[in-house]
């Protein structure tokens, strides 16, 4: 059992990083002030608040939190009451960590994913607000089995958009979740994320960047199940990984 705060404390400073994020990250609801369970999930949501509870956790790291400085409650109305109502009467805290967990060069969802895919000479990549969020490195491979690689880490089939040499890949770029915007940066011949919109389509093309989109979620459960255990290890904590996926 750790004190809520050190938790916190401990959090704050692992994740330090100077980049402009919607996302209020930090403690976004206080609950008990002892921890002995930590839930880890994807998204802050009525399902994962009722999970964590089920599983007697005393505290939920989300990559994705409640509260987003473009998307603050004008009013709780029964949607958040309800959202409110099932941390306030578990006692259930809510830590929320977005773009310095994508970001992060040990714990990240774009490092864990690079890691898994056996990338080499991983440098920072795709930066948003001149922030470098993923990275880039050297594997030689062809565009399918790259894809088929992606489906077994992530465990959901992928889209593959090619616009370049399906047989002769030798660089990689990672930006989870919403990263096709990384697609316009170029320098890579395929571009591993989570997301892939029509705004993103023409940059990819006409840079020769293939793109494997891997799924939003499933591109973002890396780094809550990386940092969550390291967590666990630094103060002898029990940690779960709830499993709420949305299918995109």
């Amino acid at each position: 059992m750790a004190e809520t705060s050190k938790i916190a404390e401990w959090l704050d400073g692992t994740l330090y990083c100077d980049i402009e994020d919607d996302s209020f990250n930090g403690l976004q609801i206080a609950g008990k002030s002892e921890v002995k369970r930590v839930g880890l999930a994807v998204d802050a949501c009525l399902e994962t608040f009722d999970a964590a509870s089920r599983q007697k956790c005393d505290l939920l790291l989300v990559h994705h939190g409640l509260f987003w400085k473009n998307r603050l409650p004008s009013r709780i109305d029964a949607l958040w009451r309800n959202r409110l109502n099932a941390c306030f009467e578990s006692g259930l805290n809510l830590y929320a960590a977005h773009l310095p967990l994508d970001a992060h060069p040990k714990h990240g969802n774009n490092i864990c994913i690079a890691n898994g895919l056996g990338l080499a000479q991983l440098k920072p990549w795709a930066r948003y607000h001149g922030t470098a969020i993923g990275f880039r490195g050297l594997k030689e491979t062809t565009l399918e089995r790259l894809a088929k690689q992606c489906e077994t880490l992530t465990g959901k089939k992928p889209r593959v958009f090619n616009f370049g040499d399906t047989k002769k890949i030798r660089s990689v770029g990672v930006c989870s979740g919403g990263g096709g915007f990384a697609a316009a940066e170029g320098g890579v011949d395929v571009l591993v994320t989570g997301e892939f919109t029509h705004s993103n389509y023409h940059y990819a093309k006409e840079n020769g960047v293939s793109v494997i989109k891997a799924g939003h979620y499933a591109t973002e459960t890396f780094g809550v199940r990386a940092l969550g255990g390291a967590l666990a290890k630094k103060f002898g904590l029990q940690a779960v990984f709830i499993d709420a996926p949305t299918g995109l």
